[in-house]
């Protein structure tokens, strides 16, 4: 069950009565915002439970990974909902500078190179973006 946390204050939580059974779903879905709180080109974390994860939205998909660097084990944010190089066109993990591809995580530069981001799968309905829980892409 989602529960709120106090100690991350900078993270979007997702709130408790977004995790429903969707019509022909054997888990249950979490809505992590609606469709328009994700902008084209933006990005944006979310608290669930224990775990913090993030959403970008490239070319009109949306993209979910867990908030945390392959290299290191950390957050990948500095600032809030800034998960983006100063190009905006790649992931980048503000402690020590890895850059991700948006599309698969994978890491192109730095000391994770050839690791990947943890990604969620992810579907977008015209109520929200929601996620599968605990699964892997």
């Amino acid at each position: 069950m989602t529960t709120w946390r106090k100690e991350a204050p900078s993270y979007h939580f997702a709130m408790p009565c977004g995790i429903i059974p969707r019509p022909g779903m054997e888990k249950p879905m979490i809505r992590l915002c609606a469709p328009d709180e994700l902008a084209e080109g933006h990005s944006r974390g979310f608290l669930i439970d224990r775990d913090t994860l993030f959403a970008v939205r490239k070319d009109g998909q949306v993209f979910v990974y867990r908030n945390r660097c392959p290299h290191r084990g950390i957050p990948l944010d500095g600032v809030p909902d800034q998960f983006f190089d100063d190009s905006g066109s790649l992931i980048q993990c503000a402690a020590h500078g890895a850059l991700f591809l948006i599309e698969s995580g994978e890491c192109v530069a730095g000391p994770c190179a050839g690791q990947s981001l943890s990604a969620l799968p992810c579907t977008e309905t015209a109520d929200g973006i929601w996620i599968t829980p605990w699964a892997q892409a």
